[in-house]
């Protein structure tokens, strides 16, 4: 079909556009990442390029076998995840080791608006977009260790300059309560 075959060029362009990283990632030992994207057409999302996590543990493991080591892993952003309508917990635990970056924010489901978690609630105003105790439980299942970094920059910005120190100080807290829940 002609839908498989853009699949596999795509596949085939994203590969050896990230091959070209492989002799730099050695010479100067950082791993390159991969992320989940997503498309927007029209006001509305649809999958993007690793929007799958089994599509994100292809791409890792075939970057890694043509540089024959751990160059490439994955970075994770939520907000992405949100908006695609994917399950967090079930994308963590499928690429398990893989995962060496995440990138929280929260959103409506609908637009990457880069929100503070906890502070979405879906259409019915009482149920949270985001399951953050399901993402945490398979943070902790899959042992991850790496950073927590919060891409909140809107929700950040939606507070007058004066309160702008408080809203960093509970991004810091949550971060503190997402280390301990996943260190638990």
């Amino acid at each position: 079909s002609n839908d498989g075959e853009d699949l596999k060029k795509e596949q085939e362009i994203i590969i050896n556009n990230f091959t070209r990283f492989i002799p730099a990632a050695k010479k100067y030992g950082v791993t390159v990442c991969l992320e989940n994207a997503m498309r927007a057409f029209n006001g509305y999302i649809y999958e993007g390029t690793c929007t799958d996590a089994v599509e994100a543990c292809y791409y890792v493991d075939t970057l890694n076998d043509i540089a024959g080591e751990k160059l490439f892993g994955f970075c994770f952003d939520t907000g992405h995840a949100l908006a695609a309508s994917r399950d967090l917990y079930r994308y963590v635990t499928t690429l398990g080791s893989r995962l060496i970056n995440i990138h929280i924010h929260e959103n409506n489901g609908t637009k990457d608006s880069h929100l503070i978690p906890y502070t979405q609630k879906d259409s019915s105003g009482y149920q949270p977009v985001a399951d953050w105790d399901r993402f945490l439980k398979g943070l902790k299942q899959i042992g991850y260790s790496g950073p927590i970094n919060f891409e909140t920059f809107w929700g950040y910005k939606s507070f007058p300059e004066d309160v702008r120190p408080a809203v960093f100080r509970l991004l810091c807290d949550i971060g503190k309560y997402f280390r301990n829940t996943i260190n638990e």
